[in-house]
């Protein structure tokens, strides 16, 4: 069985050899520091030994928005986006990132919000081959997505004017939000042409102690999208998956409704509970993540214990995918690490025999 048969057993709830996974990073350095003997490869190659490395189910094609480096230094890069919007992401000590300019930031007129072709076949030529060649070892694909609702803020309007916005409820949000919905829904098109098995959006909806917006505003303003990106995908018989962080417990049964097929990353920290959320909800969407961001901090008997519980609560009955909620952060001692990706195999191959014997 491979990665990706197991990803699509797991998300019908069909018996599986193994438990599919999915481990990423907090941050590049976190990888860099944790798979140093991965970081001179190739760069077309990388994807897939890293995939191999860390025994995950998917790997992903990229649909965003692009961007060129316009400036570079030491400690910092400055990036320019196809909208014009800039992002300067510092290197060290810690790596992030921030958005001095946006093209809707002192201004309404949507004029100003100058979007790419994303129609053009020149485009996805590269996504064509990378869907082709990562299916072909094995792994289910992801087309991932900018947001419906994050990158709103992330590339067009500061996020305190974006929240006024939808507070105000004007006209003028709503079209920049068709706007820009549009331009999402018509890339993930052209993904799914590509032959992906799935598009993958981020929009973090909530903060650890509630959503960001209310049940009322999502439904007015983001239901819809997320509604067409989950029709869209079944249209082409592929999967839809949405990441959002943050306690969104109060959206959940509006979310459930749109469709979509998969939700991650199910943090602990934000009060997401597994046992609860599959009790709730796991007959209608699956479920990716369950580990807690803090494992860094965890003895190697404390992380052990903590993963046996998260493969015991959610791997029963299928729909559900381990993976951290914020990533392995790069404060984990090396060795634990290493112990790590070798008790999620372990408990993998545990589980699923466990499952197919009931």
């Amino acid at each position: 069985m491979t990665q990706r048969e197991a990803v699509l057993a797991t998300l019908q709830h069909k018996p599986v050899e193994f438990i599919p996974g999915y481990i990423l990073f907090s941050t590049p350095q976190a990888e860099k520091i944790l798979l140093p003997d991965i970081q001179t490869d190739p760069p077309q190659d990388r994807p897939i030994r890293v995939a191999k490395a860390l025994g995950n189910c998917m790997i992903n094609v990229n649909g965003h928005l692009r961007f060129r480096v316009v400036e570079e230094g030491e400690n910092y890069k400055i990036q320019e986006y196809e909208n014009g919007t800039r992002r300067i992401v510092t290197l060290h000590p810690e790596w992030f990132y921030e958005t001095p300019w946006r093209p809707l930031d002192t201004t309404e007129d949507l004029d100003e919000l100058h979007l790419p072709d994303v129609t053009s076949p020149e485009r996805w030529i590269e996504q064509q081959r990378d869907t082709r060649r990562f299916m072909e070892e094995g792994f289910f694909v992801r087309g991932t997505l900018n947001g419906f609702y994050s990158a709103v803020w992330y590339y067009c309007r500061k996020y305190e004017q974006f929240a006024m916005d939808l507070a105000e409820g004007s006209d003028f949000v709503q079209a920049l939000i068709d706007r820009w919905g549009r331009f999402v829904l018509e890339s993930g098109r052209q993904l799914l042409e590509c032959g992906v098995d799935g598009i993958y959006w981020t929009d973090d909806l909530g903060s650890n102690a509630g959503p960001l917006i209310s049940p009322a505003m999502y439904v007015k303003y983001f239901f819809p999208w997320h509604k067409r990106a989950a029709d869209l995908a079944h249209e082409y018989g592929k999967i839809a998956i949405m990441h959002s962080h943050g306690n969104i417990n109060k959206l959940l049964p509006h979310i459930v409704e749109t469709g979509i097929d998969v939700l991650d990353p199910v943090g602990p920290s934000d009060n997401m509970d597994l046992e609860s959320l599959k009790a709730h909800y796991g007959d209608r969407i699956s479920l990716m993540g369950g580990i807690s961001r803090f494992i860094g901090e965890l003895s190697m008997e404390e992380l052990k214990t903590h993963l046996e519980e998260v493969y015991r609560v959610g791997c029963p009955g299928g729909g559900f995918i381990p993976m951290e909620e914020g990533g392995v952060p790069q404060n984990m001692p090396y060795e634990n690490f290493v112990r790590y990706v070798q008790l999620r195999r372990e408990l993998s191959g545990k589980y699923a025999s466990i499952i197919n014997e009931q």
